[in-house]
């Protein structure tokens, strides 16, 4: 029985000898094949082209870039060859792992509510108030805002002024009348109108002249004196050119009617005569406001009035009454 077993051990030893002769001539046969000797040594890729032509067929469409996993299969293969040795299946890399995406965080929506303005929240609150208790009264009230003024209002006028009066031209039956002379004379009046808008207004005007003193000589050399006094109607028109620190000049010009009055002539005694005519005028001024009102305004102008001829009863005539007159009042809105 020793005899057995000691026999079964040597041959066991024998074959672990001999058995891996031939794998490893198949090593040297790869790196001389390589173009490799003892002098010079193989390189890396010399070996793993030798080893790619001692592969079975199904590892020479191996990819190249699994040249490890081929050197260590060739080893093995070269080593403990396997004649069972299947074709090689097809490894699949891992894909990489997506990165999470980061996203921005969310901006937050601003949802506060609008607070209410403040004549809103003191209604809400009045409201309120009356709701939970209704013998609550208000005992602070709101005044009412002002009304502003509307620019289309009407008004009234007054105004006094001084004329100077222009020598008319005086004729009689006899002839033409030489050294003629009216003196000036002072004058007021009254209107009302109406503004229509920021630029433009109108109004009726009635003015008293009063006496005024008319001497004269006639043809024949005597010297006349007589009175002229006159009423004028005149519709006007103006247009304010606008207000500049408190002052807003204008100008216009308006059409009437006027009634001139003679008294008893001296010198050559003639009765007074009365006569109606066109009469026209032409505005320049400013009006000035006082103080903080804007109802109120100083109205101080000039206007040039043509009133007509006037004459006495025996036919004088003196062709026209022209005043240049000075004038200042003040306008009142309604």
């Amino acid at each position: 029985m020793t005899a057995r077993y000691l026999a079964a051990f040597l041959a066991f030893g024998i074959l672990t000898v001999f058995l891996p002769m031939p794998a490893i001539g198949q090593v040297s046969k790869a790196v001389e094949l390589a173009g490799a000797d003892e002098e010079d040594r193989a390189t890396r890729n010399q070996l793993r082209k030798a080893s790619l032509e001692q592969l079975p067929g199904p590892y020479l469409n191996m990819d190249e870039s699994k040249s490890s996993i081929s050197v260590k299969l060739v080893s093995q293969t070269l080593i403990r060859p396997n004649p069972q040795l299947g074709p090689e299946k097809n490894i699949a890399e891992p894909r990489p792992k997506p990165e999470p995406s980061v996203s921005e965080p969310t901006k937050k929506l601003d949802l506060t509510t609008p607070k209410p303005s403040e004549p809103v929240k003191k209604a809400l609150d009045l409201a309120q108030k009356q709701a939970s208790n209704p013998n609550f009264a208000v005992k602070n009230k709101v005044a009412p805002e002002p009304d502003q003024p509307t620019i289309a209002r009407p008004y009234f006028r007054m105004d006094v002024g001084y004329g100077l009066v222009s020598s008319p031209e005086g004729t009689t039956t006899a002839g033409d009348m030489a050294r003629e002379d009216v003196a000036n004379l002072a004058l007021f009046g009254a209107g009302v109108g109406y503004r229509i808008s920021e630029n433009l207004r109108v109004d009726v005007t009635a003015d008293y002249r009063i006496d005024s003193d008319v001497n004269a000589t006639t043809p024949g050399g005597a010297a006349i004196n007589s009175d002229v006094n006159g009423m004028a109607a005149i519709l006007n028109g103006y247009f304010d050119i606008g207000t500049f620190d408190g002052i807003s000049p204008y100008f216009g010009g308006g059409l009437g009617i006027a009634r001139l009055e003679t008294a008893e002539q001296t010198g050559v005694a003639v009765a007074g005569e009365s006569s109606t005519n066109f009469a026209w005028a032409l505005n320049v001024g400013s009006a000035i406001d006082l103080g903080n009102s804007e109802n109120t305004k100083m109205d101080v102008s000039y206007r040039f009035v043509s009133l007509g001829e006037f004459k006495q009863k025996d036919s004088t005539t003196y062709d026209d009454f022209t005043v240049h007159e000075f004038r200042a009042g003040f306008r009142h809105f309604f």
